[in-house]
């Protein structure tokens, strides 16, 4: 009897972790499916994006800087962003490829920018002159109404 008894417990026993070790398979999918396969899929997404840019195409940066390519060397690309207006950057620096037209217009970008001024420097009797110094920055939050 005394033989049996102790034949269940290792029965018992045995199940017990193989249903431990069945949670830890699932929690290890689980985890590979939300977040593992996600991230594989975006990074190789962005390789090829990285792989098919060509001169003329227009990308925006990660920094949120538009702009043309103008010259592809290796790592590096020159991006026109203003008319004579050339920076070299990293390949890896590109977010994303733009469509034709997809340049956001002048007008939308004023919505979405304000402008700050700075005075800088004094009027004092040897005749320092104020310097005014203007900042776009974005906006955040709601678009304010700036004061004149």
């Amino acid at each position: 009897m005394v033989a049996l008894g102790h034949i269940g417990e290792v029965a018992a026993g045995g199940s017990g972790r193989t249903a431990q070790l069945w949670i830890f398979v699932l929690i290890f999918f689980a985890i590979w499916f939300l977040t593992i396969a996600p991230a594989r899929k975006r990074q190789k997404q962005q390789r090829l994006l990285l792989d098919q840019l060509r001169k003329g195409d227009e990308v925006l940066l990660a920094c949120g800087i538009f702009g043309k390519i103008v010259q592809l060397d290796g790592p590096r690309l020159t991006l026109e962003i203003a008319s004579g207006v050339r920076i070299e950057v990293l390949r890896e620096g590109v977010r994303r490829k733009l469509a034709a037209g997809e340049k956001t217009s002048k007008a939308s970008r004023a919505e979405r920018v304000e402008r700050v001024e700075f005075l800088t420097g004094g009027e004092g009797a040897d005749g320092e002159s104020v310097q005014k110094i203007v900042v776009e920055r974005p906006r955040r939050g709601r678009p304010r109404k700036i004061k004149k």
